[in-house]
């Protein structure tokens, strides 16, 4: 019973997108360990929710994941696990340097009523948004919206960082350009949103600390670069959303979402 239960909530966060405004959208996938030697497996937990710890999901290739890969600077390959099961999956490291994992999701819809969808947009920053439905007189009428999640998760193999900055040519996506083996706390982390290729200005980067209630905000610059002093060493996740107005009769928008997790010296 407890089992079938936990599937329909999982279901209701997942499709309904009325039990929080942006639970159902935020997903990243984290290692167990950041940082791990050659020959040593990597464990990763997939996890839904727009601050830690989120909620822990099984291993669903049929409605949830459509990728899910190992680019370790030499090539890039299938992340093996068990369907149904957590955690999603696993590989063992070879390749010294940056590996990173990278998921994407197939495309999910919600509604959301006029007062959920403003209270969303405010929080993730989307203010170009926020303008179009006021200008256009939105403000209270409910919204469809289509999103899709593209992420990555970097970890070091071996006393080697190489590649941390490597792009990974996803439609969305946030490259570290501060090494995170050399980084302490304290400093300037600056990490870069590419959206298909080119920098994003003006876009809300939200950061979280594994295991702790610290949240970090920023917008990136003209050059599509975010700024961050990280008060502490450990897991960080970041993300960021960009949304726009659909270009088909289905939608009202259409959204999507990347995050980057990796883990710092403290």
């Amino acid at each position: 019973m407890f089992h079938f239960c936990r599937i329909i909530f999982q279901a209701i966060v997942l499709y309904c997108g009325t039990v929080a405004t942006v639970w159902a959208h935020a997903f990243w996938v984290v290692p167990v360990e950041g940082h791990v030697q050659p020959g040593e497996r990597v464990v990763f937990d997939l996890r839904i929710g727009p601050r830690w710890p989120g909620e822990s999901m099984q291993r669903d290739t049929t409605t949830l994941i459509s990728r899910f890969e190992l680019d370790d600077g030499v090539q890039r390959t299938p992340i093996a696990g068990r369907e149904n099961l957590r955690p999603v999956g696993h590989y063992k490291a070879t390749v010294s340097g940056a590996n990173f994992a990278v998921m994407t999701s197939y495309p999910h819809s919600a509604e959301l009523s006029g007062e959920k969808f403003e209270a969303y947009l405010a929080e993730e920053g989307l203010d170009d948004a926020l303008e179009i439905r006021r200008k256009f007189g939105l403000k209270t009428a409910s919204a469809r919206e289509r999103f899709r999640r593209n992420v990555k998760t970097l970890v070091l193999v071996g006393d080697n960082s190489d590649g941390f900055d490597r792009l990974l040519n996803l439609p969305f996506e946030l490259v570290p350009l501060t090494d995170p083996l050399r980084y302490s706390a304290g400093e300037p982390f600056v990490v870069r949103v590419l959206r298909n290729g080119r920098p994003l200005a003006d876009t809300q980067v939200v950061a979280g600390l594994r295991d702790s209630e610290t949240t970090l905000h920023t917008r990136t610059d003209m050059n599509g670069n975010a700024r961050l002093e990280f008060p502490a060493g450990g897991m960080w996740m970041l993300y960021a959303v960009d949304i726009a107005p659909s270009t088909t009769p289905d939608a009202d928008w259409e959204s999507i979402w990347t995050s980057l997790t990796f883990e710092v010296n403290p």
